[in-house]
């Protein structure tokens, strides 16, 4: 998306927090902090061959509560964040509304454009033709199920565009393409994810409960099959986001009274909306086209919806994990060097076995 203009940054009022030892911690804390080993620390423990201790530093950090800021530290970044917010706000205007009707207007007409495609399909005269119309209506109904999750759903669904109070571009009554209901993306995300941003066992993103994604996780036996988790989040990652919060509300509401009237709340909203998008791409769409065009029509838009659906599904999970996983495993490797020179010396070693075994040489 467009680019806000960039904002000059004043020298801080507020020091940068450094990383406390346990002594600090044990001070400025309300709450004893009890400590963890990481799981790449046991890893080192266990194919350590030298008997000597362990004797790396933890590091931990200040979360909010912890953070040694006096009234007028905080008072301080108080107006910061308020200059900040301020200049965003006065930097907004019709460019970034036209940019966000842009957006809604490629969403809509590519789907159009793109259903006319699969429909024609059953029509083509030739199997050349059938393939290539096919594939180019599925490639143009993914293109606009990506564009409206991920660019249009996200963002007006954050609340990112309410500020130009549009009937339907506005976080209250817009809901996007996928099965997961508006309202329940908005608790687990807006405000659990961004209340509580990669806080293991707060933030229920950290892996959706199905994979471990960081040393933080503790490690389980069901990890063995991380890759396979992975893979069925990936292809079914709208009914990952669909399910998610009604997982977490059952445990985040279980000692309310009103957790079965919330629970069923939910529940009667994330079905409701299962049965919509089900109905819409499965049943109506399909059968609309087979009355009016033939079975051959019919059968390339249903295939057509459900490609595209696994498609969207593919991308945003490879946007929101893939990227995650990737600066996750560069800084692994950056600050462990001697690991990464075991591994460039087993690479070689593999690849001079596989260059061995291609000419013929045996083991």
């Amino acid at each position: 998306m467009r680019l806000l203009p960039p904002v000059t940054t004043p020298q801080s009022a507020v020091p940068i927090l450094t990383p406390l030892s346990d002594a600090q911690l044990a001070k400025n804390a309300p709450l004893p902090l009890t400590s963890q080993t990481p799981y790449t620390q046991l890893n080192d423990k266990a194919i350590n061959d030298s008997d000597q201790p362990d004797t790396s530093t933890r590091t931990r950090y200040p979360t909010v509560t912890d953070a040694p800021l006096s009234k007028p530290q905080s008072d301080a970044l108080a107006v910061e964040l308020n200059a900040l917010y301020t200049s965003v706000m006065d930097s907004l205007g019709s460019k970034d509304a036209r940019y966000i009707q842009r957006v809604y207007a490629t969403v809509v007409y590519s789907e159009i454009i793109a259903r006319g495609l699969l429909a024609a399909v059953g029509r083509m005269p030739s199997k050349r033709s059938l393939v290539a119309t096919w594939l180019l209506g599925t490639s143009l109904l993914s293109f606009s199920k990506i564009l409206n999750n991920m660019e249009l759903g996200h963002n007006v669904m954050h609340g990112q565009y309410d500020w130009m109070q549009h009937p339907h571009l506005n976080s209250q009554k817009f809901d996007w393409d996928i099965v997961c209901p508006a309202p329940l993306w908005q608790h687990s995300h807006n405000y659990l994810h961004h209340t509580f941003t990669n806080i293991v066992g707060r933030d229920h993103d950290v892996g959706y409960h199905l994979i471990r994604v960081t040393d933080e996780q503790p490690w389980t036996l069901e990890d063995r099959y991380n890759m396979f988790s992975t893979a069925v989040l990936a292809f079914g990652f709208e009914w990952a986001v669909a399910f998610h919060d009604i997982q977490i509300s059952a445990d985040e509401y279980a000692d309310s009274p009103d957790l079965h009237k919330i629970m069923q709340q939910k529940s009667r909203a994330l079905f409701a909306k299962i049965g919509r998008q089900i109905g819409k791409d499965y049943i109506a769409l399909p059968s609309v086209v087979e009355m009016t065009l033939g079975h051959r029509s019919a059968f390339s838009t249903l295939s057509g919806n459900m490609t595209a659906n696994t498609v969207r599904n593919l991308w945003t999970w490879a946007v929101i994990f893939a990227a995650i996983s990737l600066s996750k495993r560069i800084s692994i490797l950056i600050s462990m060097p001697m690991k990464v020179k075991a591994i460039g010396t087993y690479a070689k070693s593999l690849a001079l076995a596989i260059s061995k075994a291609a000419n013929g040489f045996t083991f």
